[in-house]
């Protein structure tokens, strides 16, 4: 199956309003399966204190584009030992995203793509 675009999975995420009541982020989420992306800007490493687990999280967000976009418009986020271990990853790098997803954020109003961290089975590796 060859790799899905940018533009695709901008037309399955479906913006929701911090206001709706029927706000569900977890029903928002579109699978991807395989996508290549243009690394245009790294950010430094941050970290978000989750309530759920009681412990700070590390995260980064890279800004991407494909052959759909001429301008990066899409943040990756990568989570936890994704979110440190990315040394060889430079601006400029072409990279493979494998099993991650895309969901809107209604705190941002823009989509974005998770690739977690842990034992989770999201690929994120230079390809060129």
């Amino acid at each position: 199956m060859p790799p899905t675009t940018l533009s695709v999975v901008k037309s399955r995420v479906k913006p929701i309003a911090l206001n709706d009541e029927t706000i569900n982020t977890a029903n928002n989420r579109y699978p991807i399966s395989t996508l290549i992306v243009f690394i245009h800007s790294i950010s430094a490493l941050e970290c978000i204190y989750s309530k759920k687990s009681n412990r700070e999280i590390a995260f980064r967000k890279l800004k991407v584009s494909d052959q759909t976009f001429d301008t990066a418009n899409v943040n990756v986020v990568l989570w936890r030992e994704r979110a440190t271990h990315i040394e060889n990853v430079q601006v400029g790098d072409v990279v493979l995203v494998q099993n991650a997803h895309a969901r809107f954020n209604p705190f941002k109003n823009e989509m974005e793509i998770s690739i977690s961290g842990d034992n989770a089975s999201g690929v994120f590796r230079t390809i060129v």
